[in-house]
Order: structure tokens, then sequence, then C-alpha cells
């Protein structure tokens, strides 16, 4: 198991991180990644849009684990409250809903850009936990990375998306 941590102030300072995460990436795939860095991406400028200090002063730490089958890359920041749970809820009601169950993530937003980066983490990984309070998210995928769901319908999608509430998950 490998353990890299990563900090950064600033979601202007993000471009060396970018590349090193890449770098990172390409020696643990096996395949293209290219949704996989997508979703972090759309963590960490969450996390710098959300931050209490603003994103030019967010403190932005990022800390990849690597094993031989899995990865994983956590994204924290002190954000503005988000409530995990709730969403979670709206989630899995949407999932459940006959009007959108079976349709694309996009056939819900339309041309609006309403949670757009959670879809794009929830498509670029095989889950994505948020911590409680919205302080942390981590994107986590097998290695080989897989790409894009088959199945990419919102009631598979929101199946992903876990919260977790001082250490446990559910």
């Amino acid at each position: 198991m490998q353990t890299i941590p990563m900090h950064f102030v600033g979601y202007q300072n993000y471009g060396p991180i970018e590349k090193r995460l890449e770098n990172i990436f390409d020696k643990a795939f096996i395949l293209e990644y290219p949704q996989f860095i997508l979703g972090v991406n759309e963590a960490v400028c969450n996390a710098a849009r959300y931050s209490n200090a603003g994103p030019d002063k967010a403190r932005i730490s990022i800390v990849v684990t690597i094993t031989n089958v899995d990865i994983e890359v956590v994204v924290s920041c002190e954000t503005r409250a988000f409530e995990a749970k709730r969403y979670q809820q709206w989630l899995l009601e949407l999932g459940k809903s006959k009007e959108y169950r079976d349709k694309d993530w996009g056939d819900y937003t339309a041309d609006t850009d309403r949670s757009r980066g959670i879809w794009y983490m929830l498509t670029a990984c095989d889950f994505v936990i948020y911590e409680a309070d919205g302080s942390s998210v981590t994107l986590s995928s097998t290695i080989p990375y897989k790409g894009r769901p088959v199945n990419s319908t919102i009631s598979t999608l929101v199946q992903r998306f876990m919260v977790s509430d001082r250490g446990v998950v559910g």
C-alpha cells in the first residue's frame, strides 16, 4: 500500500498538483482513466468553491492511497456545511422515481449545471463517499480502471453515493 499526501492553498495553485496526480494515476492504472481525473478535478473544484476561506485561500488536502486492487483519493477542505445524508436521501428518491430512474443524468439536469460535479464523480468511480458535513469526499476505483459504467442510469449511479458519519459508511 502506498499513501501520498498533498496540500495546497488556493484553487489557482492546483495545476502542479493535478500534474502530479496524473503522474501517479499513469503509474497506478493499467488503462486510460479520463473520467477518474475529471471526477477528482470536480472534487477539488467543489472544495475550493465551497471553502469557508474562498477559492483563492482554500486550504485543500488530497491523500491518494494505492493498493494492488484499488485507488482512493480523499479531497478535504474546511467548507460550508453540506448535509450529505439529506442529499443522499434525495438522490435515492430520484433513483426510485418513475420519471427519472432509467434516464441518464443529463436527461434530468438538462441545460443546468446543478449537481454536475457529483455526476462526474459518480460516473468516474466505483463509489463516492462524502463526509456527513461535506468536509471531505473520497473517490474510489478498482485497478485496472474500468471507465464509465455500461449502465449509467440515475438509479444505478445514485447507489454509488455514500455518506460517512464518524467512520461509519452508509
